[in-house]
């Protein structure tokens, strides 16, 4: 909604297609996309996000994680910010959550230079 605190950065990160939202009816019932800023996020979605902000997109293959499948629709988003010394391994469980307003100050941090749209 254009009245959330974090709209203006949500939607300036959409536009440059580093986000993407949740298209699922049960998470959005108006219908896709919606972006939930008020819900918790997990390492790998905040790794796409950082990733994604990034322009990492090199082809990743050999399996670092344990915890971390390499069929995982974060996996290489993950594997990209360890091997760019971003993150490194931990023995946190898969979809441990990150704290929702860490993962809005981030997407503010990497909105910053198209802020004021």
């Amino acid at each position: 909604h254009a009245d959330d605190t974090f709209y203006s950065y949500i939607h300036c990160l959409a536009c440059r297609g580093i986000i993407s939202g949740y298209t699922d009816p049960a998470r959005c019932p108006d219908g896709g996309p919606c972006f939930r800023p008020q819900d918790n996020v997990t390492r790998g979605q905040l790794a796409k996000i950082v990733s994604n902000a990034s322009g990492f997109d090199e082809e990743q293959t050999e399996q670092t994680f344990t915890d971390v499948p390499s069929n995982s629709l974060f996996y290489p988003d993950i594997k990209r910010l360890y091997s760019e010394s971003i993150i490194r391994a931990s023995r946190a469980p898969a979809g441990s959550p990150l704290a929702s307003w860490a993962a809005a100050k981030c997407n503010a941090a990497a909105a910053l230079p198209c802020s004021s749209r």
